[in-house]
């Protein structure tokens, strides 16, 4: 029994002849090869004149102008002088592309030494109950300035932004926490479920070959001495305890005093 085809003819609108095709494919085809769609798309050409030079062109998809400096000419935005409020440099940028830093490099040094905020997308913020001005990071940075103050130990959070070189690039790096009594930098870390490298912990090493007095303490240290010493179930809001219960002490605007 022969087979019965179930193709949909069709008609190509380039050179008018007809071809078959499965319906799956015959719902958007317009054209019977290669040759004929290539054919098609030369007629949307039209060759027009720029504006702003004068000069012939080939316009393809309605295409005004020829180069991208005569369209610069005829659709320059105004640019605004502003002044780099990490190192004070000044710059131009569009009027509708206005930043606070002049490039990438000002901008992670601004982030990493705590002038600029970051996103927060979790325990990030201001916390009720510590110094209004420290933009915490995390519950573990949070939790460790309690228990300094919870223990009468002198902290400043964010104190110095160093310039560590690795693979032949600069790194701004600024430890969590200094000491001014002890001259001492500590560096809190949740080493991540992924066990993946983390740049600021090589940071911190290589401030050590430089002889910065500088500590890194990890998440579970940190908390299983504070329990073992018994500030952990004594200092309140400590924020390991009870996640849920202390998310009304995180605000992110910080407030005008």
């Amino acid at each position: 029994m022969a087979k019965t085809s179930n193709k949909i003819k069709l008609k190509c609108i380039q050179c008018n002849s007809e071809y078959e095709l499965p319906p799956s494919k015959a719902k958007t085809s317009k054209f019977c090869s290669r040759q004929c769609k290539d054919e098609n798309k030369k007629k949307e050409v039209k060759v027009i004149k720029c504006v702003p030079c004068g000069k012939d062109f080939e316009s393809k998809r309605g295409k005004k102008y020829c180069n991208r400096k005569c369209y610069l000419t005829e659709n320059k935005i105004k640019r605004v002088k502003l002044k780099c409020e990490y190192c004070a440099k000044e710059y131009e940028k569009p009027e509708n592309r206005l930043t606070k830093y002049c490039g990438k490099t000002c901008q992670m040094a601004a982030q990493s030494s705590g002038l600029s905020e970051i996103p927060s997308n979790g325990r990030m913020g201001f916390r009720r109950d510590l110094n209004p001005n420290y933009f915490f990071k995390s519950s573990l940075e949070a939790d460790y300035a309690r228990w300094c103050d919870a223990t009468g130990k002198k902290y400043i959070y964010e104190h110095k932004t160093f310039t560590v070189q690795y693979d032949g690039r600069d790194k701004k790096y600024t430890p969590d926490f200094y000491h001014p009594d002890e001259d001492r930098y500590v560096e809190t870390k949740a080493i991540r479920r992924d066990r993946k490298f983390n740049s600021n912990l090589l940071a911190a090493d290589l401030l050590k070959i430089q002889g910065i007095n500088i500590d890194v303490l990890l998440m579970h240290e940190f908390y299983t001495q504070i329990k073992q010493s018994g500030h952990y179930w004594l200092i309140d809001n400590i924020e390991n305890k009870n996640y849920l219960g202390t998310r009304h002490l995180i605000y992110l605007k910080k407030k005008v005093i």
